[in-house]
C-alpha cells in the first residue's frame, strides 16, 4: 500500500474505531499485528509493516497459544484504552493510534506508531515521546530512547504539484518511476495506472494536464473509495480496476480478499507453512542486511581515523599525559579538532590504534559489500516467492533452499551440524570452523546473542 492507499483505507478505519475501547492486541505472525476494538461487525485491525498494510478486517487470524514478548507488551500498553484518534503523516506510510487509558489514579496517552515501510517497517509503543517497546530492533529507535520518525522523503504533496512538474517526469525514460519517486503517497503501481489512463504516448502538456486530473480523482476516491479487486493478479485498489477486477462494497473488503491468500484464505495448511517460513527466511535476512548497512555506515569513518591517527603523531609532543581528549589543529586545512584519547596510552599508541581501525575497515568493506548485495539478492527472490505463493502458484524452485527448517521437530537430513557446540560456565558457545559455518551461524543468530571471531586458532577439547 502507498500513501493514498492507506489514507482510503484509514478513511472506513477512522470511524470504525474512533472512540472504541481496545479488547486485545496479538501478533499472530512475525510481521502481521491485530487489534481487536469494542463493537460489532469489522471490528478488528491489521497491521503488517512489512507488508506496509493497515485496514479492518473480518479474517479470522488466529491468536498464538504462545505470544511474542512484544506482543504482551502491545497489551499490556493498549488493551482497556480508548481510540482517540488515527492519523497518518502527510501522505507518509506512517500511521499513529492515540489511546488514551487510565493507570491507576491517572490518565496516560499511549501512542502506537505504525511505520508501513517495507523491509524497514516496524511497530512501536511510545509513551510521553518515549520509546517503549517495538516490533523490530534496530539503531534508530530503541526502548528508552526519544521517539525518532522516519526521515522525510522530500516529495511534492499529489494536491499542490504542478502539471509543469508532471510534465518533467513524463518526460523521463521510465516515466512511472519519476512519478513515484516525485509525487508524495504515489507508489509505482499507482503511477502505472495513471500512466495506462493517460496512454502510451504521454508526454506533452495535455498528458501532464490529464494527469493531473486523474490525480485529483484519486485523491477524492482516497477519502470515499471505489474499491476494486484482481483476485487473480492478487490486488486490492480503492480506486476501479480494470477487467477482469470485481468491485467491492469497501476497500477492506478488497483487501482482506487479498490478504485471506496468506493468512488462512482456503489455500491449505501446507501453503500457510510454507508463507511462514518464507517470512521467516525474510526476517533473518532482513535483520542481515541492516547489519550489514550498520557496519558499512562505521566504515565511512575510516578517514577519519586516518586523520586523527596523522594528527596525534604531528602534535605528540605537545600532548600532555592520561590526557583524555585533545584539540589538535590540522595544517592542511588550519581547523581545529577534538580527538578523543585513552588516557592509558600515549599519543602514538593511540595514533596505532587508529591506523590499525582504518586498516581493518578498509580490508572488510568489499567483502561486506559483496555479502550485502548477496543477501539483497536473497530478500528480492524471496519477496518474489511470496508474491507467486499468495497467488496461488508453485513455489519458485530457487526458494525452495530458502526455507528454514524448524527446530522443534529436529533435522530433516543427515547433514553434519552447522557448527560445534559446546557449554561454558552455563552459556552455549558455537564455534564455525570455516567460511560456510560462520555464515550459517550469522544466519541463525538471534538479536542478541554475540559474535566474536578468534584471530588464532586454539584447538578445544
Amino acid at each position: 500500500m502507498d500513501g493514498l492507499a492507506i489514507a482510503a483505507a484509514l478513511s472506513e478505519l477512522r470511524p470504525a474505531v474512533e472512540g472504541r475501547i481496545i479488547r486485545t492486541a496479538y501478533q499472530p505472525l512475525r510481521d502481521l499485528f491485530v487489534l481487536r476494538v469494542s463493537g460489532g461487525g469489522a471490528k478488528r485491525v491489521l497491521i503488517s509493516p512489512k507488508d506496509a498494510a493497515i485496514h479492518l478486517t473480518e479474517l479470522d487470524i488466529p491468536n498464538p497459544e504462545r505470544p511474542s514478548a512484544f506482543a504482551m507488551l502491545l497489551r499490556k500498553h493498549t488493551r482497556g484504552g480508548r481510540i482517540v484518534a488515527v492519523h497518518q503523516l502527510g501522505w507518509d506510510r506512517i500511521v499513529i493510534f492515540e489511546i488514551r487509558r487510565r493507570h491507576g489514579a491517572r490518565v496516560e496517552t499511549i501512542q502506537v506508531v505504525a511505520e508501513l515501510a517495507g523491509l524497514r517497517g516496524n511497530l512501536l509503543v511510545v509513551r510521553d515521546g518515549i520509546v517503549v517497546g517495538a516490533g523490530r530492533r534496530g539503531q534508530r529507535n530503541r526502548p528508552g530512547s526519544p521517539y525518532e520518525p522516519l526521515a522525510p522523503q522530500g516529495k511534492t504533496d499529489p494536491r499542490t504539484i504542478e502539471p509543469e512538474a508532471i510534465a518533467a517526469c513524463l518526460k523521463t525514460a521510465d516515466p512511472v518511476a519519476a512519478l513515484s519517486k516525485a509525487v508524495d503517497g504515489i507508489g509505482r503501481e499507482t503511477a502505472k495506472d495513471l500512466m495506462t489512463r493517460v496512454g502510451e504516448a504521454a508526454s506533452g502538456s495535455s498528458s501532464a494536464n490529464r494527469l493531473r486530473e486523474y490525480l485529483d480523482e484519486l485523491i477524492r476516491m482516497a477519502e470515499r473509495p471505489k474499491a476494486s479487486v484482481d483476485v487473480d493478479a492478487g490486488r486490492a485498489a480503492f480506486y476501479p480496476l480494470p477487467s477482469p477486477a470485481e468491485r467491492t462494497e469497501a476497500f477492506w473488503q478488497a483487501l482482506d480478499r487479498v490478504r485471506g491468500m496468506s493468512v488462512g484464505g482456503g489455500d491449505g495448511a501446507a501453503d500457510r507453512e510454507v508463507r511462514i517460513r518464507l517470512r521467516r527466511a525474510l526476517g533473518r535476512r532482513s535483520r542481515t542486511a541492516e547489519k550489514l548497512r550498520e557496519w558499512l555506515d562505521g566504515a565511512a569513518s575510516a578517514d577519519r581515523l586516518q586523520l586523527e591517527g596523522n594528527l596525534l603523531l604531528i602534535h605528540a609532543s605537545e600532548i600532555e599525559a592520561r590526557a583524555e581528549a585533545a584539540t589538535l589543529i590540522d595544517p592542511a586545512t588550519e581547523e581545529s579538532i577534538e580527538v578523543r584519547l585513552d588516557p592509558s596510552q600515549s599519543a602514538a599508541e593511540n595514533a596505532q590504534r587508529r591506523y590499525e581501525r582504518a586498516k581493518r575497515l578498509r580490508r572488510g568493506r568489499p567483502h561486506v559489500e559483496r555479502r550485502l548485495r548477496r543477501i539483497e539478492h536473497e530478500i528480492e527472490q524471496i519477496t518474489h516467492a511470496l508474491e507467486e505463493v499468495d497467488r496461488g502458484r508453485p513455489l519458485p524452485a530457487e526458494a525452495v533452499s530458502f526455507l528454514p527448517r524448524d527446530r522443534a521437530k529436529g533435522p530433516e537430513t543427515t547433514e553434519e551440524p552447522p557448527a560445534r557446540r559446546f557449554a561454558i560456565e552455563g552459556y552455549a558457545v558455537w564455534v564455525g570452523r570455516n567460511a560456510k559455518e560462520n555464515d550459517r551461524l550469522l544466519r541463525d543468530a538471534s538479536p542478541d546473542d554475540l559474535w566474536m571471531h578468534a584471530r588464532e586458532r586454539r584447538v578445544l577439547t
